[in-house]
């Protein structure tokens, strides 16, 4: 769970919170939050200055490989509001409070 913890935050905050049961159910709550926004932004057409009909077609064949592949990234942008949202709420689970 350290890898996962430095990745997100980085190492200097990950190595003084200290690992227990409550960091671990916290981690889980802040993945799953992160994996719902992904999910939702995978059934949104991707970004582009000029649409027309063929950007929109191309667009929703990607949106269903996606649902079809159940692609498991994270986005950067759910990535980063989820780790803003919960670092608080770990480093007090890590304090056992």
């Amino acid at each position: 769970m350290m890898l996962i913890l430095e990745k997100i935050f980085g190492f200097q905050n990950a190595h003084r919170w200290e690992m227990n049961e409550s960091v671990l159910e916290t981690v889980a709550l802040m993945m799953n939050e992160a994996q719902k926004c992904s999910k939702a932004l995978n059934h949104l057409p991707r970004p582009t200055y000029a649409a027309d009909k063929d950007y929109l077609r191309r667009q929703l064949r990607e949106i269903a490989r996606r649902a079809n592949n159940g692609e498991r990234e994270f986005y950067d942008i759910c990535a980063k509001t989820t780790r803003n949202k919960w670092r608080t709420e770990i480093e007090r689970a890590s304090q056992g409070l």
